[in-house]
């Protein structure tokens, strides 16, 4: 691997922000969680016909009521059951993913730049092997690594998106009725009499 190939390999891992799903019924106690951790955040609601309202301030959510204002100050609500998603941005939980993303990367480009220099010629006074090499790289170039993926997911952050589903519909009953029990008893009970010849 190249140089250059490593290095767009450290950018485009350490430019890679984080989502996070998760299914939420209405009638769960993960909803009512979500209800506490969302309301009165910067949120992005998605509607079930795609449409969408980006970095709006989330009101009220229950499980038959959604609203949110937007930034000029209007209100807007709709049922629960039409909302798709609502998804976070976690600025704090994206410097830390940010910053492990962008260690690993950066390690491991620095390791493919000291592997690619290779050894050193063994008559030279510091010679140095191509592992030596991936070592002193890779330390520094994966703290570098680190540091701007604690910039780039702080910008970016870590996203939560929450799938909105409804409360599972609870199966059929079976029919128990006095009248059907009493006439499929009536028909298992009932003895069979052969006709006595005349």
């Amino acid at each position: 691997m190249t140089i250059k190939s490593a290095v767009a390999v450290f950018v485009l891992v350490a430019c890679l922000g984080c989502t996070h799903t998760k299914t939420v019924h209405t009638d769960t106690a993960r909803f009512e969680a979500l209800q506490r951790n969302v309301t009165d955040e910067r949120v992005t609601v998605t509607l079930v016909d795609q449409q969408y309202y980006r970095d709006v301030r989330l009101m009220r959510l229950t499980p038959h009521r959604t609203s949110w204002r937007m930034d000029d100050g209007q209100r807007m609500s709709v049922p629960t059951s039409s909302v798709h998603s609502i998804s976070v941005v976690n600025r704090s939980r994206g410097q830390w993913e940010g910053f492990g993303l962008g260690l690993m990367a950066g390690a491991l480009t620095g390791a493919f730049i000291g592997f690619g220099m290779g050894d050193d010629p063994e008559d030279q006074f510091f010679a140095f092997t191509a592992e030596d090499k991936a070592m002193a790289f890779a330390i520094p170039v994966g703290l570098l690594g680190g540091l701007t993926g604690v910039a780039v997911g702080g910008a970016s952050g870590s996203t939560q998106t929450y799938y909105i589903a409804p409360a599972p519909s609870p199966p059929p009953r079976a029919d128990r009725s006095p009248g059907a029990a009493s006439s499929c008893s009536g028909a298992s009970l009932s003895p069979h009499r052969p006709k006595t010849p005349r």
